[in-house]
């Protein structure tokens, strides 16, 4: 279950499959592709929206030091912005119930 699907050899739909189901066993639910994060719903609890990943995300020069999480994502568009560069999106998509609001 590696944190970033590209540092894979090879990039195929099972292996991107294969990562990401294990990382969920893990409860590490989040899997990048580049700067993109995938999400898996664990429809329970989990520990990682506390107060100190916030600040460790806060802290960062880059999302990249620390395990993919969505604070990354919020990282990286503020980052994007105060340097100056382009406007910035996020675009959350899922299924009807997936968790998209949580």
């Amino acid at each position: 279950g590696v944190d970033d699907i590209c540092s894979l050899s090879l990039v195929t739909e099972a292996a991107l499959l294969h990562t990401v189901r294990v990382r969920s066993f893990r409860q590490q639910i989040y899997t990048r592709v580049a700067r993109i994060l995938i999400s898996v719903n664990p429809f329970y609890p989990l520990p990682i929206y506390s107060a100190k990943y916030l600040q460790d995300f806060q802290d960062a020069k880059d999302s990249f030091d620390l395990q993919p999480h969505i604070y990354g994502t919020g990282h990286d568009a503020l980052r994007g912005l105060a340097e100056g560069n382009k406007d910035q999106a996020i675009v959350i998509s899922g299924e009807s119930g997936a968790g998209k609001t949580e």
